[in-house]
């Protein structure tokens, strides 16, 4: 099997269609069913079930699909990295983030980083949390920001905390507090809240609830969502309240407010983690960077 099978098979994966995925890698339908043909016959599995009038994936073939998409870039990757060296590019980074939070910090190191090396191509992808870490640790991102304490099990791992700050609380418009300008930490402990979920990061959200308890209650958790949109929208709703680091207060809109808590446990840090082995030389000029700034 080569990545050319993986392309074919993953354009059918997506299209679920022989002739429309034919069509995107110019061969008939009929030589594109014998390719997947053959990847079925390799793996000893199908793929797909076809009937006349449409095609399915199977389950094994959604897991194939995710396999085919990471070996697919990376291996694309490893083409354009070999293809800057023989052009003569300088240098390149890979850097993955995580969320809004890093998003602050991160666009200030690159300004600054730009100013200084021009030249270096700067990559740059949000994830989440597994895959940021997992990507960290076969080569494809150089450098990740993470809320602390989700990038760890990584042999040579190095990081640094860049930033430290407290939370708030974010309620909607309509909540009977909205208008309050700070609150107790135990006069929140009545409240519907509204967390990332485990899958988001597992760590952050086992110290969320440490932190309730740090601060003298047992969270009401009402609602458990798989992103920060999904978060946002909820409190809009009033479905509940949440957390958020202060420096996300400029980014709200004007269908939530946000309530400093006084006497609280709650606070966000902000890593930036990187393999220590890394050959990159522009890696350790970038990490200079950041520490000048922050740390």
């Amino acid at each position: 099997m080569d990545i050319r099978k993986l392309q074919y098979f993953i354009s059918v994966a997506e299209t679920l269609s022989f002739t429309k995925a034919a069509k995107e890698h110019y061969i008939s339908q009929t030589a594109m069913s014998q390719q997947i043909a053959s990847i079925e016959s390799e793996l000893d599995v199908l793929l797909f079930d076809r009937s006349k009038y449409k095609v399915d994936i199977t389950s094994a073939g959604e897991v194939f699909l995710g396999e085919a998409k990471e070996i697919v870039a990376k291996y694309e990757q490893a083409v354009k990295k070999t293809q800057d060296v023989h052009k003569g590019c300088k240098g390149n980074i890979h850097i993955g983030y995580a969320g809004p939070t890093e998003v602050e910090l991160l666009r200030e190191i690159i300004e600054e980083f730009e100013k200084k090396y021009p030249y270096v191509e700067l990559h740059i992808e949000q994830n989440n949390f597994k895959k940021l870490s997992k990507d960290l640790k076969e080569g494809i991102y150089d450098i990740i920001f993470a809320i602390a304490g989700e990038i760890n099990d990584i042999g040579s791992l190095e990081k640094i905390t860049l930033k430290n700050e407290q939370a708030v609380l974010v309620v909607s418009k309509k909540h009977p507090k909205a208008n309050k300008k700070n609150m107790n930490a135990t006069e929140i402990a009545d409240e519907n809240f509204i967390m990332l979920s485990e899958e988001c990061g597992q760590l952050n959200f086992e110290r969320m609830i440490e932190s309730c308890r740090q601060d003298g209650y047992e969270p009401k958790i009402t609602e458990r969502v798989n992103s920060l949109d999904t978060l946002m929208f909820m409190v809009e709703l009033n479905r509940g309240v949440s957390f958020l680091p202060r420096s996300q207060i400029n980014n709200l809109n004007n269908k939530v407010s946000f309530i400093d808590i006084i006497n609280t446990h709650h606070s966000f840090a902000v890593e930036m983690s990187w393999i220590r082995f890394n050959k990159n030389e522009y890696i350790k000029k970038f990490i200079e960077i950041a520490k000048q700034l922050y740390y």
